[in-house]
């Protein structure tokens, strides 16, 4: 009787061994794929991060360019650019500017806050 419940404890302390063994797999197994996924979601943001200032960078210096023609620029369609790129203080500022003073002015003027904006 004893040698049957030996037999049974070696078999039973056996299998809790490949029990703990395949539990710390598992873990393993999710702490890689959190840290993949939290590797790939940083990864992105700096993308779009890169690319967001690089897009506002460029709409600056087009609006410092004094040989840009501004003639063929959508005027809504940038305002609706720099609003989806969080742009709303350049929007303001853009209208106390222009509210307050007449033509080339206000767009030097809103020039110069741009240029502040990025420099």
């Amino acid at each position: 009787m004893r040698s049957i419940d030996a037999s049974k404890d070696k078999v039973f302390s056996k299998l809790e061994k490949q029990k703990n063994g395949l539990e710390e797999q598992v873990l393993l197994a999710k702490v890689e794929t959190h840290e993949a996924v939290t590797v790939a979601t940083y990864d992105t943001k700096v993308c779009v991060a890169r690319t967001v200032l690089q897009t506002r960078i460029k709409m600056a210096y087009e609006a410092i360019d004094p040989d840009f023609d501004r003639s063929a620029w959508d005027v809504a369609s940038w305002k609706q650019t720099l609003l989806r790129l969080g742009g709303e203080e350049e929007l303001a500022t853009e209208k106390e500017v222009a509210s307050g003073a007449g033509g080339d002015a206000a767009a030097e003027a809103a020039t110069v806050a741009m240029k502040d904006n990025y420099a």
